[in-house]
């Protein structure tokens, strides 16, 4: 018994450390999640695409956050909504959302306890992670509509007639319109009419979204449904939740339809397209189907690309806030040392070249004193003959070139760190590369012969054949010379800021060298340039040279100038009608909930107010019109701010510019904020007059009228010409001659080569235009040489209109009109 109990204890006392140590650690391990989505319809699949998830501390923290998303997804659905209510939820929400792979699968370190949050098209899950358990797969239902079934048309009248209007795209949103004129015979008070509008993916042909049917009935049909469902019409109805009940169908009368439906964009670079199908049915046949409509192609409008911010944008003033001592540091100046040898020795030439070449560097050199820190030589030596000879010669001009410059230093050299030369020895395989990017197509198929001979020979013996090409001497010995060349390197120490007067003097001396990025200064340096120069364009160019300065230190974020540069990127950026959410994204937390929020630690202030309004601006013309308004009534809550009500009225109308359902009190702040915007500044009128000048309306003259007052510099000006000039080339036929939208294009491009992917997706610039007189790459000089004639005629007319007397240029200008 004795011995029973203490085999018994040893057991127990055995396990007790295992069982300590399993309560004690948490043990993550990795899992793999699928993540498929419903798709809706009678031969509808399950989707796999990208999704966004965030791992949670526990399965309840998932599910709280799934219930919130779903709601607003909710909310969403329905009428009359704006649609960001999804959006502002996520934005509420203190973390970022992680991106699975392309195919919905996502793969990470997790807990037993864990949730994980996955946010699909259009619903969210909870998945609740289990002890072991490392794969898991999952179903998205979603909130889709119900595709409406593939039918057979019964009945045989008067065709229906469907206009094809393109669809308008906000960014964030794209309105497609949805029309139809059935004529008398097609319903009647027995039968019920069904849209169900289907929206697929440009880039990919997917359908992604069934948006929510319209539902229209007859009298009888509908009191005759509902006792179908149990005189539950709304519950029972599968599509009872799209029944339009204020127009009810009858016979012999004309069905008429205008109207628009909203789908919000699930990712803002991709273009949508929209298909509605239209059926009538009685109580057991479906009498009438179109087989589907399209709204038109993938092309739509996007009016607001270009608007001009500047009203609601904010300066950072420059203070002493920003000003930071400059720290010790080395700067490496590279150069090349073009030394000549005599021929298979270390021996130079006795020529001035070398002198002038030795005496130039040590003078450069020299002119650091004290400072200077390092002396690195690389020799170099191109592949012909033996390896092993070459690496030794090129060692040993290194050395030579080295100690030559040690000694023209003199004592200044004493205290210079002078590492071993190092060599690069070429290849024939360099030799082949070099050729391929030198830019010359016409070389490549030398260079397939040069790697065959190398392929067939090897490295070693591969120069005996290549030494007989006949175009050894005009294309090989070119880079055998540029191979051969060896580089010096120097360091030097910076470890003050130079006064205003100095840092001028330097950044003018070689502004180039600093533009390349081949010079750099310090932040003190730079804070001193951007106090002393005054002139627009000269800031612009330094602010574009900072801001690269600053982002190529590590975290860069908390450094005393870098919100500072930062702000003058965003601005610059604004101002050129680019938008780019990742310049300011550093010194913003939305966690904080607080305005100038100091970090104790490091000093920096994150949620300056100016910041969060360039932000909010990024935002919003990025399509994320939800975070933009989240961040407006955030700041309004801050105290009065002209420039935040300035932004308030510009996102107002631009969201509102579209809705045709508007409240009385909707359309009275809407008409303050459209007398805002068109009162803004020239550019707005000059933006809205050209892409919108069908629906405002306004001629191409009348919007050319303030076009032409933009600066000839601004990309966006000639962008809008173009879109002008292409109604204008849809009355002509197709010929060689180049179209004036096309020059107008190029040219807008050549200034801004971001524009050219608005180009490709412009509703503004319709199908029968760009088949008529399609972009071509081959035919870029053509539009550019176009352009330069334009600009030539445009000169031409407005020196002859200068030169005729006003009383006659007055009687003109009248009869132009």
């Amino acid at each position: 018994m004795i011995r029973k109990a203490f085999m018994t204890l040893a057991v127990l006392l055995f396990l007790i450390p295992e069982t300590l140590i399993a309560q004690g650690q948490s043990e993550r391990f990795d899992a793999n999640f699928t993540i498929a989505q419903k798709t809706f319809g009678k031969n509808s699949k399950q989707k796999y695409t990208k999704v966004r998830y965030h791992l949670c501390n526990t399965y309840k923290m998932a599910q709280d956050y799934r219930d919130r998303l779903l709601n607003a997804i909710k909310r969403d659905d329905e009428p009359g909504t704006l649609g960001n209510a999804l959006e502002t939820e996520i934005a509420r929400m203190n973390f970022q959302f992680a991106y699975s792979r392309n195919n919905g699968t996502i793969s990470t370190h997790v807990e037993q306890g864990m949730g994980l949050l996955v946010l699909g098209d259009d619903g969210a899950v909870a998945i609740e992670i289990e002890t072991g358990k490392t794969d898991y797969q999952t179903l998205i239902e979603g909130h889709a509509a119900l595709e409406i079934s593939e039918v057979s048309v019964y009945a045989k009248k008067k065709q229906p007639k469907f206009k094809k209007m393109p669809s308008v795209d906000t960014g964030y949103e794209i309105r497609f319109n949805i029309n139809a004129h059935l004529a008398a015979g097609y319903t009647n008070e027995n039968s019920r009419l069904m849209i169900q509008p289907m929206i697929t993916d440009c880039q990919t042909d997917d359908t992604v979204a069934y948006m929510k049917p319209m539902v229209y009935e007859g009298r009888k049909y509908h009191s005759l449904q509902n006792r179908r469902m149990s005189f539950n019409y709304h519950r029972n109805d599968p599509v009872a939740y799209g029944y339009h009940p204020e127009i009810a169908l009858k016979k012999d009368e004309v069905f008429e339809l205008d109207t628009n439906v909203v789908f919000r964009k699930p990712d803002k670079d991709k273009s949508y397209k929209c298909a509605y199908f239209v059926t009538v049915e009685d109580y057991e046949h479906i009498m009438y189907d179109n087989g589907g409509e399209g709204t038109g192609s993938c092309l739509s409008f996007k009016p607001f690309k270009f608007l001009d911010f500047n009203v609601g944008a904010a300066e950072l003033p420059l203070t002493s806030e920003f000003y930071d001592q400059a720290e010790s540091r080395v700067r490496d100046v590279p150069r090349n040392l073009q030394l000549r040898f005599l021929v298979g020795t270390d021996e130079l030439t006795k020529d001035s070249i070398n002198e002038v070449e030795l005496r130039n560097l040590t003078k450069e050199m020299s002119s650091y004193g004290d400072r200077l820190t390092q002396i690195r030589i690389e020799g170099a030596a191109s592949p012909e003959g033996s390896m092993q000879t070459n690496r030794m010669l090129a060692q040993k001009r290194a050395i030579r070139a080295q100690q030559m410059l040690k000694n023209r230093l003199g004592a200044k050299a004493d205290n210079v760190r002078l590492p071993s030369p190092t060599v690069t020895v070429h290849t024939w395989a360099d030799v082949a590369a070099a050729l391929e990017n030198c830019g010359d197509t016409s070389k490549l198929w030398k260079v397939r012969e040069i790697r065959n001979i190398i392929s067939q020979y090897g490295e070693t013996d591969a120069y005996n054949k290549i030494k007989n090409l006949l175009y050894y001497d005009s294309d090989i010995e070119p880079v055998l010379e540029s191979q051969r060349v060896m580089k010096c390197s120097y360091q030097y120490e910076v470890d003050h800021v130079m006064n205003n007067a100095e840092v001028m003097s330097e950044y003018s001396d070689h502004k180039d060298d600093y533009i390349k990025g081949t010079r750099d200064l310090s932040d003190g340096d730079y804070y001193n340039l951007f106090s002393s120069i005054t002139d627009s364009t000269q800031l612009d160019i330094l602010t574009d040279v900072a801001y690269r300065h600053t982002v190529r230190q590590p975290a860069y974020e908390v450094l005393r100038l870098s919100p500072y540069v930062a702000n003058r990127k965003a601005l610059k950026n604004m101002r050129n009608g680019i938008y780019d959410t990742n310049v300011l994204r550093p010194f913003v937390d939305f966690s904080l909930q607080l305005i100038n929020s100091e970090d104790k630690g490091t000093g920096m202030i994150r949620n300056r107010k100016e910041i969060l309004i360039n932000q909010a601006i990024n935002y919003f013309q990025e399509s994320k019109l939800d975070t933009a308004q989240y961040i407006v009534d955030w700041l309004k809550g801050k105290g009065e701010d002209a420039r935040i009500d300035n932004l308030s009225m510009l996102i107002t109308f631009v969201h509102g510019f579209f809705q045709t359902d508007r409240t009385e009190e909707e359309e009275a702040t809407f008409k303050k904020a459209s007398d805002f915007v068109f009162n803004s500044n020239d550019i707005n009128k000059a933006v809205l007059y050209s892409e919108l000048h069908s629906q405002l309306p306004k001629t191409r003259q009348e919007a050319e009228e303030w076009v032409n007052k933009m600066d000839d510099k601004d990309a966006r000006k000639w962008y809008l010409e173009g879109i002008l000039w292409s109604g204008e080339a849809s009355k002509e036929s197709g010929s060689e001659e180049v179209p004036n939208h096309l020059a107008y294009f190029q040219h807008s491009f050549d200034l801004q080569p971001r524009f050219k992917r608005y180009y490709f997706n412009e509703g503004n610039v319709s199908d029968d235009v760009r088949k008529v007189h399609p972009y071509r790459r081959k035919d870029i000089e053509k539009y550019r040489k176009a352009f330069l004639s334009l600009m030539e005629e445009r000169n031409e007319a407005s020196t002859n209109k200068q030169q005729v007397p006003a009383e006659t240029q007055t009687i003109t200008d009248k009869n132009e009109k």
